[in-house]
């Protein structure tokens, strides 16, 4: 019976390692994360019961394998705070056995740490190594990151964020391009047709807005009155939609004040 459940117990812990790889390697969500580690350590949002010990290592487990990686983000490191009050709450009301406080603990002093842990290579060794073994110190251990993506997934995460901003720039670029040749020769039909060409996408009309907006209070007078007849023009000819005008209007207006320091004609505008 011992072996059986110590074998139940190896694969809930694999399960877990599976889990937190997955979402190293971006093939699953924070959310998913969240939802899973809402089961096991948040009892389903029942803050008044304690979750079982082997549930409890399950947690470990998962935050171990991507709490360094959870830590990096802004709303993961909201998460992970979330995480900590809990383990430590738990360690505060409840006795457990020495290997589940352990592991508890663990988890807290690692992120103390930085997510730093030592580890110990494994190798062939030599007879006098072995009889060595026990007086080894930590001078013999590699400092690893617990949690960390792999080097290959870290690269090519730099490398999508590095593309998305050149596509960004080019984009930007591009819209400035086709609003100064309007100043210049006052076509709509021309104007239109370079936006459109743009292929801009849904969900970034509001930023392109805001470009816009962003270009037309910092020219002059005349050339901002150009810059939002431009918008208008793109407006009625339906290259944007009315509702991606909202936000970014409303960002200028709650600022104009702010605005106007810099950019005097910003009201006018």
């Amino acid at each position: 019976r011992d072996l059986e459940l110590m074998q139940r117990r190896q694969k809930i812990f694999a399960t877990m390692k599976l889990i937190g790889n997955l979402h190293l390697r971006n093939l699953l969500s924070l959310k998913i994360v969240q939802m899973v580690l809402k089961e096991l350590l948040f009892c389903n949002g029942k803050l008044d019961q304690a979750p079982e010990e082997h549930i409890l290592e399950c947690s470990c487990e998962l935050l171990k394998t991507i709490g360094f990686t959870l830590d990096s983000t802004e709303s993961g490191q909201k998460y992970m705070l979330q995480c900590v009050a809990r383990l430590t709450e738990l360690l505060k009301k409840h006795r457990y056995c020495p290997r589940v406080s352990f592991a508890l603990q663990n988890v807290l002093d690692l992120r103390k740490d930085g997510w730093k842990q030592r580890v110990y290579k494994e190798g062939a060794k030599k007879l006098s190594e072995m009889h060595r073994e026990a007086e080894r110190t930590e001078a013999g251990a590699l400092i690893e990151i617990a949690g960390a993506r792999p080097k290959k997934v870290a690269q090519r995460d730099s490398v999508n964020k590095d593309s998305a901003a050149s596509e960004t720039a080019r984009l930007k670029s591009k819209l400035r391009s086709a609003i100064n040749d309007f100043l210049i020769d006052k076509d709509k039909e021309v104007l239109a047709a370079s936006v459109s060409q743009l292929r801009i996408k849904p969900e970034q009309q509001e930023l392109v807005v805001a470009w816009i907006l962003e270009h037309g209070y910092s020219e002059t007078l005349q050339k901002g009155r150009q810059s939002a007849f431009a918008l208008l023009e793109l407006l009625d000819r339906g290259v944007f939609e009315g509702v991606a005008v909202q936000a970014p209007m409303s960002k200028c207006m709650g600022r104009l004040a702010d605005l106007q320091l810099d950019c005097p004609q910003a009201k006018e505008y």
